[in-house]
């Protein structure tokens, strides 16, 4: 739906503005009727390119390519979006009209304008499609609206679920390894059934113990650094005092996961992965760091936090159902020190007997 309304909102405004120029184009050569015929005959072939251009935008975002790829691929796709356009159009006015072609019109300098305006169009439908798959706006998407006025007193706690992707990744890369290396894709398929198992066991548990969620979240960099092909190091600094300590469920492995995807998937050489859990006064305090190859400038940096932010609105919300306001998060860019720091501050009281208060 988003994608038609994107569309009907882009090529709806084209209409008018393609016929506009035209006529400026050739003031008085033409009467309206063919100034609009040729309009339409633009028109078609761009919708048609334009819906056929999502799947490959959504493609290209799953590969998740380097800047420098994605770039490439983007200049050659554009290049081929005008030429496709352009010959459609103009492959249709010559078999629908071909009278049209011998009609007092600037081809030339049509064609001249034409080029740029393709690219243009080729950057805002591209650019659209992008937004419309960033997490924020997925995540906005999928949000049911309430339909009364009076916000209920409680509200359920929502549970986090394995990233599909995540299992995909996993069962392709275990198929991939069978032929070469059956014990690895006997190892991978193990443990992801063992993560499985966990996650369903656990899928209407609010909190669970942190030494259950870190033997979880090392399954899940275990099986990480077979896929990366142990392009990564992971530490851990964990206060053996707080193993007991109820923290929400799955609520660790979300951060791990954006740290690969964000820190190691892009950097050419890897990079490491640190998780601090202490306690300090009253607060139990999380944090995930992770390498950033290149210290980001302030616009990226604003960027790597929305993106974060928004792709960890789930667990955001979870803790502020559990905890309300004792519980504080903070996502930061430090380019001195060449890394990305994710924080949580927790109450130090158990957190199900919160969970329970919020339930009742």
């Amino acid at each position: 739906k988003k994608v038609l309304k994107f569309n009907a909102i882009l090529w709806g405004s084209w209409l008018p503005v393609s016929t506009v120029a035209l006529i400026l184009q050739n003031p008085g050569a033409v009467s309206l009727p063919v100034i609009l015929a040729i309009s339409a005959l633009l028109f078609v072939p761009a919708v048609l390119l334009s819906l056929l251009w999502w799947p490959i935008c959504n493609q290209i975002r799953r590969n998740r390519l380097s800047d420098v790829v994605f770039a490439a691929t983007h200049i050659a796709l554009g290049a081929m979006f005008v030429v496709l356009w352009l010959a459609m159009a103009s492959g249709s006015a010559i078999v629908l009209f071909p009278e049209i072609v011998s009609l007092p019109i600037d081809w030339q300098g049509i064609f001249a304008w034409l080029f740029p305006i393709g690219i243009l169009l080729y950057a805002i439908i591209t650019g659209g499609y992008y937004w419309l798959l960033s997490p924020k706006v997925i995540v906005a998407g999928s949000t049911p609206k309430s339909t009364s006025h009076t916000a209920p007193k409680t509200q359920p706690v929502p549970h986090i679920q394995l990233n599909p992707r995540f299992i995909y990744e996993m069962l392709n890369f275990a198929h991939d390894s069978i032929s070469g290396s059956p014990g690895t894709a006997r190892k991978v398929l193990r443990t992801t059934i063992e993560m499985l198992q966990h996650a369903i066991r656990n899928k209407s548990t609010d909190t669970l113990a942190l030494a259950d969620e870190m033997t979880f979240v090392r399954h899940y960099l275990e099986l990480e650094k077979l896929r990366l092909k142990d392009r990564f190091h992971f530490e851990e600094n964990i206060d053996p005092n707080l193993l007991g300590y109820p923290i929400p469920a799955m609520m660790l492995q979300p951060l791990l996961e954006n740290a690969i995807e964000h820190g190691i998937e892009t950097a050419e050489d890897g990079g490491w992965i640190r998780l601090n859990i202490n306690q300090q006064d009253q607060n139990v305090i999380a944090v995930v760091e992770n390498s950033v190859t290149i210290a980001p400038s302030r616009r990226v940096e604003r960027q790597m936090i929305q993106q974060d932010l928004s792709g960890l609105r789930n667990l955001q919300q979870r803790l502020a159902l559990i905890y309300g306001k004792d519980v504080q998060f903070s996502a930061q860019s430090i380019p001195e020190e060449q890394l990305f720091r994710v924080k949580f501050y927790l109450p130090a009281r158990p957190a199900a007997r919160i969970s329970e208060t919020v339930s009742q």
